[in-house]
């Protein structure tokens, strides 16, 4: 029976450098890896033609992607993870000191909801920017809380969700039976982790 081969896009860096190099050979099958610059057009090739059989992805393309109905599967293999506060940049005669400062003023974003950095920046900003200084009050984030309810509760059967938040009154807003797990220190905030059944209601 002959071997199995994977056409195949990741980039290439340490962590898989031996698997792209041949030092590391999978027993069952074979990888056919393929180079694509800049790595985001392999991104668009795959979601518009499901061309490779493996893939690399944003998991930000990869929600958008399977919202529209494409059929493809993540797997929880994170070949990057990094933190995106460098990518929020602010004028320096602006006399914006923390992200609180940001509230009223004008704040320019990627337009895209497939790039990682440009969703993450919006939420983090919103939700739980660092220093423990919120842009939004708590008034304000209860309809973004309760989004994400309903959101969660349209999710397939079985899935989980985790929030982390430093106001568990707004974490009752999403109407999901959530659960404390821990109480940690993040960003300069004390954070409740809830954790319960997406679909679970209150």
């Amino acid at each position: 029976m002959p071997e199995l081969k994977f056409k195949t896009v990741i980039r290439t860096q340490g962590n898989n450098q031996a698997l792209k190099n041949g030092t590391i050979r999978p027993k069952t099958f074979q990888f056919d890896f393929h180079e694509v610059e800049p790595l985001i057009a392999a991104f668009r090739r795959m979601v518009r033609g499901l061309e490779f059989d493996i893939c690399e992805m944003a998991i930000t393309t990869y929600i958008c992607a399977r919202a529209h109905g494409i059929r493809m599967t993540a797997i929880p293999v994170f070949l990057v993870r990094a933190f995106h506060h460098g990518a929020i940049l602010v004028n320096a005669k602006a006399g914006i000191a923390s992200p609180k400062d940001l509230e009223g003023r004008r704040v320019g974003v990627n337009r895209g909801y497939t790039v990682t950095t440009g969703v993450w920046a919006r939420g983090v900003l919103a939700t739980n920017p660092p220093f423990g200084r919120r842009v939004a009050a708590a008034r304000a984030l209860e309809p973004l809380y309760q989004a994400l309810g309903h959101r969660a509760a349209r999710l397939p059967p079985g899935w989980r969700v985790a929030l982390l938040t430093d106001d568990v009154r707004l974490a009752r807003r999403t109407g999901l039976r959530l659960q404390a797990a821990f109480t940690t220190q993040h960003g300069g905030l004390t954070v409740t982790a809830l954790v319960g059944a997406a679909r679970s209601r209150r």
